[in-house]
């Protein structure tokens, strides 16, 4: 049996010890909260993205009801004009600024990832807040649309009934995909007020 040099033993166990070890974990692997804002901020674009198709829909559809000339589709075409202009607003700021923000918190966790968390979670804490007053904005528009229709119907006034209608309508369908952004908003929420460090025992989650 041949002897095996001492520095190919050594280089053999070198080997060995480093296809054994797991690779090294950087810190946002190890953090939840930052693949929570990647997933967060990709879900807004999505969300930009059906504000588009639904502002633009809201847009064809007021066109059309307004140029079929009738009282009831012309009311009914003022709050679809008027609310698809908003909503593509709302698809150019929700699709463009997610990357910015994005880049921003990552930027700022690398730093001082305590601090950028807290902050983050102030923000969101605010967003959540502004949903819930959206909620009930929209579910006032939908008792006035309806009251709107009421009213328009006892007067013998069409247009006052359209308008009622759209109203109600483009309430409904706002509350609906508020609804799903409030969802995410508060699911990101809750990943913010969590903590992963490394110990030498581990992994300690924090809550």
């Amino acid at each position: 049996m041949r002897d095996v040099p001492a520095d190919r033993v050594a280089a053999l166990a070198v080997a060995i010890v480093l296809l054994a070890a797991p690779p090294a974990a950087r810190a946002d692997e190890l953090d939840p909260t930052v693949a929570a804002s990647r997933a967060y901020f990709a879900g807004e674009r999505a969300q930009g993205a059906a504000w588009g198709v639904t502002g633009l829909s809201s847009l064809a559809i007021g066109a059309y009801a307004y140029s079929t000339g009738d009282d009831t589709a012309r009311g009914f075409a003022y709050p679809f004009l008027a609310v698809g202009a908003i909503q593509l607003g709302a698809s150019v700021f929700s699709y463009i600024s997610p990357p910015r923000r994005l880049r921003s918190y990552e930027r700022a966790f690398a730093a001082d990832p305590d601090a950028a968390r807290t902050k983050e979670h102030k923000r969101m804490k605010r967003v959540v807040f502004a949903f819930d007053a959206l909620r009930v904005t929209y579910i006032s528009l939908m008792v006035v649309g309806s009251g709107l229709v009421i009213a328009g119907s006892r007067s013998d006034r069409d247009t006052l009934v359209g308008v009622g209608g759209g109203l109600a309508f483009q309430s409904l369908a706002m509350l609906a995909l508020d609804s799903a952004a409030e969802d995410r908003a508060l699911r990101y929420l809750s990943s913010l007020s969590v903590t992963v460090t490394p110990t030498s025992a581990g992994l300690s989650i924090r809550w």
